[in-house]
């Protein structure tokens, strides 16, 4: 086969396997993605994209972006949430196809494995089925610093501009993305392979902020018909540095660890991939591990910070482990077959029984002393019995095929695990409600209320959504989400004593004292992982199986008893 012949095969290659991993990633991004609730974080921005559509005056959070798009979706479509959280999932599904952008400098086997972590990182495919800015922010920056690289000024400064309209996350994250990446030239002593002898000059600089300015101009104010979008960019700087104010130690430390734990096997991944790297000296895995330490600070640093910001983190550490295990990925030269698939076997068979072992461990509660100790036995026997057979193989016969057959069995573990996780934050594990994304609250009553509330209606009026409802001192903008179809809703901070509306919806603390008579349903509305409650061991299930202790937040739905057939007023 010619040279030429080979390139064009290894192209031809290289494009199905990323159109494969764009479909793997569409999956995981658009399965089910309108099944589940939006908590008051998504239910928020998206109420105000809702408001938009309907012509209603409204202040905009930081986020006009994607308040914009959304609006002409619910225009065209009507609200739901599959569409409140379509333009995220899309943007999610082409960020794969990023490191094509930097293939050059990559290397086309690398760029291709980060496509592959990208498409199954567990954090990407939560943000990715989140209502919000932050994929809008994310895309468009890497993106532009792509097009920059490649010298298209123009696409550069477009999706520059996108950016921009995308959230608070951009400012901190983003801003200090964009700086560092533009250093690239010092980081190389030839700084024609930095790629930016050109693409650097001040007239490429001008020509991208001009672009910058315009689309985000165009797209925050949706063609100038939403004024007050402008602003809105500035609303999202406010939005970040207020965040520093508001503390919340137990929520800091929970969000940390839950993020450790989906993404243990890319950190250590990326780790190894840093301490490869630096053990060579390149230039990239240096300035890679320098971004992913500012990222993880930066985040971890403002308290109030939402979990989406942690996607910003996952970028430079895929990158490093897209560089290790691009290398891990090519068949390994082995010397003796028998020995690495043997040394292979054992590893990931004692493994198992090792894992089944501690699981039943972890998951029972009632087992006797006798139980306990032969688990715990089951548990570390079989690691023991793994070293010592590793060590003989290595010994006796072949230490590079046993060393071989040992990392492959890592490899696989740890890929097993990314896709485990990757299930799980795509909502389609048992327990979608304490996933890391939700940790302020995953709305279970929305169908409870909704049902109820259309029964009583139709039976009141002859129509789903016609009956008038009062809901009294909630600030939970999920609930509005799920009320918005009905034509009659008022929000009050206290009952009004004069007044006597058909449904009322308050919390359980509160008190009604209206001329009518009521009765009352408790509504359990959502429920919170509770981080300051949970033990090792709680960790352990909620990393196996997203079992945690819950704080419940209640609600209690008011009906006026003449709405029933019968019933006697008092």
């Amino acid at each position: 086969m010619s040279t030429n012949s080979t390139a064009k095969y290894e192209i031809s290659r290289s494009w199905w396997g990323f159109a494969i991993i764009l479909l793997v990633a569409a999956g995981f991004r658009f399965a089910l993605l309108g099944t589940y609730p939006l908590d008051d974080q998504q239910a928020n921005i998206a109420l105000q994209a809702l408001s938009v559509s309907r012509n209603e005056s409204v202040r905009l959070s930081g986020e006009p972006g994607y308040i914009a798009l959304t609006s002409v979706l619910f225009d065209l479509f009507g609200a739901s949430g599959f569409w409140a959280r379509f333009w995220p999932a899309l943007l999610g599904t082409c960020a794969v196809l990023l490191p094509v952008l930097y293939r050059k400098w990559l290397g086309s086997s690398t760029a291709l494995v980060l496509a592959a972590l990208i498409a199954l990182d567990p954090v990407m495919i939560g943000v990715s089925r989140s209502a919000g800015g932050t994929m809008l922010a994310l895309v468009g920056v890497i993106a532009a610093l792509g097009f920059w690289l490649n010298r298209r000024p123009v696409l550069s400064g477009v999706l520059l501009g996108i950016a921009l309209t995308g959230g608070s996350g951009f400012w901190p994250l983003g801003l200090i993305t964009v700086g560092i990446i533009a250093m690239w030239r010092n980081l190389f002593t030839n700084r024609d392979d930095a790629g930016l002898n050109g693409a650097g000059s001040s007239k490429s600089v001008v020509i991208v902020l001009s672009v910058a300015a315009v689309s985000s101009l165009l797209l925050s104010t949706l063609f100038f018909s939403l004024p007050n979008g402008i602003s809105a960019i500035g609303s999202s700087v406010v939005e970040y540095f207020s965040g520093w104010g508001e503390f919340d130690s137990r929520l800091l430390a929970g969000n940390s660890l839950a993020w450790l734990i989906i993404e243990l096997p890319l950190i250590a991944l990326g780790i190894w991939g840093f301490v490869d790297g630096m053990l060579k000296k390149e230039q990239l895995a240096r300035f890679m591990g320098v971004l992913w330490a500012l990222t993880l600070v930066l985040t971890l640093l403002n308290p109030g910070t939402a979990s989406s910001h942690f996607v910003w983190v996952a970028l430079p550490m895929l990158i490093l482990a897209a560089k290790k295990l691009s290398k891990l990925v090519r068949l390994p030269n082995v010397e003796n077959r028998l020995i690495f698939i043997v040394e292979l076997t054992l590893f990931l068979a004692l493994v198992i029984f090792s894992f089944l072992n501690s699981l039943n461990l972890v998951n029972n509660a009632y087992l006797t002393p006798e139980e306990t100790r032969n688990r715990i036995i089951g548990t570390f026997l079989p690691i023991i019995l793994l070293a010592a057979m590793t060590v003989l193989f290595a010994w006796g016969w072949s230490y590079s095929s046993t060393r071989n057959g040992f990392v492959t069995g890592i490899v696989v573990l740890l890929v097993v695990g990314l896709v485990s996780n990757a299930w799980k934050s795509a909502g389609l594990g048992s327990r979608p409600q304490f996933e890391f994304l939700f940790s302020r609250g995953f709305p279970l009553g929305e169908q409870p209320l909704l049902t109820t509330v259309k029964d009583i209606s139709i039976s009141r009026t002859g129509y789903a959504d016609r009956i008038d409802i009062q809901v009294i001192g909630l600030e939970h903008p999920s609930v509005f989400w799920v009320l918005r179809d009905f034509n009659e809703v008022i929000s009050a901070s206290v009952p009004d004593p004069n007044s006597a509306p058909s449904l009322v919806l308050t919390n359980v603390e509160t008190r009604i004292d209206l001329p009518a008579s009521y009765r009352g349903q408790k509504i359990l509305w959502s429920v919170n992982p509770d981080y300051a409650a949970m033990q090792p061991i709680d960790w352990i299930r909620w990393s196996l199986f997203r079992l945690t202790p819950a704080s419940n937040t209640e609600l209690i739905l008011w009906a006026k008893n003449d709405l029933f057939p019968g019933a006697q007023i008092p």
